[in-house]
């Protein structure tokens, strides 16, 4: 038996000989419950997290006043210069501090050029591999690290 109602709303249509549309979606919702509640409480396995990238290596450390030349080191591609200086002792506080790059014996990089009293920052090398070594040329006291 149907029946078949039209008002201001729109056409509703009921049948006594069929179960409600609610009643599948209930019997399906109940069982994507059950199988998302059974994937949750079975065990997990872990997922491998990428190991970090090995630690720069210290290539050289040096400390001094003056001009220095070090002694020749062997960088990969990546490698980085780490600085520091202080010219307050100097007369006059301030000072300039230089560090000179060669390569195969020939300058290839001035890479600090500073005039300041203190100072000290980190310098990024990106394709630089090879065979190096620095001049310091300053009057102030500094330290110098090479990191790759």
């Amino acid at each position: 038996m149907a029946v078949l109602c039209c008002g201001i709303g729109g056409i509703i249509a009921a049948t006594s000989d069929k179960k409600p549309a609610t009643t599948a979606g209930a019997t399906q919702g109940a069982q994507a419950v059950a199988a998302t509640t059974a994937a949750a409480a079975a065990p997990q396995t872990p997922v491998a997290s990428p190991s970090p990238p090995p630690a720069p290596k210290q290539l050289l450390t040096l400390s001094g006043n003056g001009i220095k030349k070090s002694a020749l080191f062997d960088t990969p591609a990546e490698w980085s210069l780490t600085y520091t200086f202080d010219c307050t002792k100097f007369a006059g506080g301030t000072g300039n501090f230089q560090v000179f790059e060669y390569t195969n014996g020939n300058l290839h990089d001035v890479l600090v050029n500073e005039l300041s009293a203190k100072g000290g920052d980190t310098i990024p090398q990106h394709g630089d591999r090879g065979q190096h070594y620095l001049e310091m040329n300053s009057e102030c006291s500094w330290t110098v690290t090479v990191n790759g």
